[in-house]
């Protein structure tokens, strides 16, 4: 009898699932017939959009095969093919918004249809409005996306290089600050380079900026005149640096890492061992030991004093970033899987591996100033705080909802008191490390944020940009409660 009753009632929840879906598809044929009726351009519009997205998926899928295709070029061809993931991801929430809204207007006819009101025309033009500026920039973005698929070129050869390591000088870092202080106003741009800004460090005394750009060089700032003091060239883009002492690390598209010495500005080692682009390094505390993330899928541990490389971790994805607990215990980095793992440094062992909810490639990492939190920057325009411990969610920071673009970088203040972020959408943010709450939003002049990096000080947050230079924001005083 029980068995019965259950199959019973299977049958209806099935029955009553099956009409709920057919309703669902009868409505929303409806509103697809309603919206070709009222406003044939606009209907054109959405399907012109949907097709974009379909065809944004094949490019998707194309340049994935060429990635696995052509090893050697993966630098080109992963830009590429990050571009589109994020244009048929901005496509894909914009025609959803538009549908909603649609859907509201067919809801809104119905209405005045039986009360006699006049509205829809209204919201109609506006939706045609939004459907023309997306579909524009949609195209303006293939246009420029479509003109470097096939620029597929082969590197320069690296420079010859000396093999010698001065004495490493050790840090004199001035203490955090004892009230906070928030970068507020853009008080400097720094203007030099020729290609993206993808890296930025500064000098352990903040009297100094080091920069690395696509221009194939690294260029040193002084930030008391705000001039250039020092060019280097490298064989191929660079796309990040690491700064401990007199001792510099670049590396980028050419595979291995280039170490210089600071007193004499000159080269003085490579270290090999990396197959694909090294896209992210990290000093420890004492500057003994390097960390590199790497699209090979690799992490790498090298020791600076024999200039050889300890360990390699072997990882599911390519690596896009690694950070250093203060400790130097524990790596952390974020992969193009849409993860976010954590490493023993001593012996390569992962030790938790941390995934959020909507979360896509994971282009930035850093542990606050304590190590007790680790944040992170995703393709998804979303900033999130971590438990490093439990590897426990504690805050998800989205951007304002009519903006897009992925989170290039994150940072925290000295005292931790505070995260900014620089994204796709143009914009440098900063956030309340404890509650979450957004400050406030810097516009990036129409230019990408490709990164951001507190002054040792926390008086000044630099930001790195696609339009060749880098931001300088000043602070104004809150006093810490």
């Amino acid at each position: 009898m029980l068995q019965k009753l259950i199959i019973s009632l299977l049958m209806i929840i099935t029955v009553v699932g099956c009409q709920e879906a057919q309703m669902q598809k009868e409505g929303e044929r409806a509103v697809k017939a309603f919206i070709a009726e009222m406003n044939p351009e606009l209907a054109k519009k959405i399907t012109q959009i949907e097709t974009e997205i379909t065809l944004s998926e094949q490019k998707i899928k194309k340049l994935s095969e060429l990635r696995l295709k052509h090893p050697n070029h993966v630098t080109k061809i992963e830009f590429s093919l990050q571009k589109w993931t994020r244009l048929q991801y901005k496509l894909t929430n914009t025609l959803k918004e538009i549908s909603e809204i649609v859907e509201s207007a067919y809801v809104t006819y119905e209405l005045d249809r039986i009360q006699g009101g006049k509205q829809f025309n209204k919201m109609s033009q506006q939706l045609l409005t939004s459907a023309d500026t997306v579909l524009n920039t949609a195209n303006a973005t293939k246009t420029v996306i479509e003109q470097g698929i096939h620029e597929l070129e082969t590197p320069p050869p690296a420079p010859n290089a000396p093999h010698i390591i001065s004495p490493i000088i050790p840090h004199k870092r001035e203490a955090p600050p004892t009230v906070s202080l928030l970068p507020q106003k853009l008080y400097k741009e720094l203007k030099g380079h020729t290609g993206d800004i993808n890296s930025i460090a500064f000098s352990a005394d903040g009297q100094m900026i080091v920069s690395g750009s696509n221009d194939n060089t690294v260029k040193f700032w002084d930030l008391k005149t705000f001039q250039i003091i020092k060019t280097l060239r490298a064989s191929d883009d660079i796309l990040t640096v690491a700064l401990y002492g007199n001792i510099l690390a670049t590396a980028g598209n050419d595979h291995h890492i280039t170490l210089w010495d600071l007193t004499t500005y000159t080269q003085t080692q490579t270290l090999k061992g990396h197959h694909g682009v090294i896209h992210s390094l990290a000093f420890s505390s004492d500057g003994h030991t390097l960390i590199s993330g790497s699209w090979d899928k690799t992490i790498r541990i090298w020791d600076i004093t024999s200039a050889t490389e300890i360990r390699h971790i072997q990882t599911k994805d390519s690596i896009y970033t690694v950070a250093l607990h203060p400790s130097g215990d524990i790596i952390v980095a974020g992969s193009f899987d849409e993860t976010i793992t954590l490493w023993e440094t001593k012996t390569g062992k992962l030790l938790r591996t941390l995934q959020g909810n909507g979360m896509l490639t994971v282009y930035s990492v850093a542990f606050s100033p304590n190590g007790k939190q680790i944040i992170s920057g995703d393709l998804s325009n979303t900033v999130r705080i971590w438990d490093a411990d439990t590897g426990k969610s504690l805050w998800i920071l989205n951007g304002d909802k009519d903006v897009f673009g992925g989170v290039f970088s994150v940072a925290y203040s000295p005292n931790g008191e505070f995260i900014a972020s620089g994204s796709g959408d143009e914009t440098v943010r900063l956030w309340h490390a404890e509650t979450g709450k957004k400050l406030f939003t810097h516009p990036g002049s129409e230019s990408e944020v490709r990164v951001v990096v507190f002054s040792p000080n926390g008086h000044i947050l630099a930001s790195g940009h696609d339009d060749n230079t880098i931001k300088l924001w000043h602070h104004t005083l809150k006093m810490d409660h």
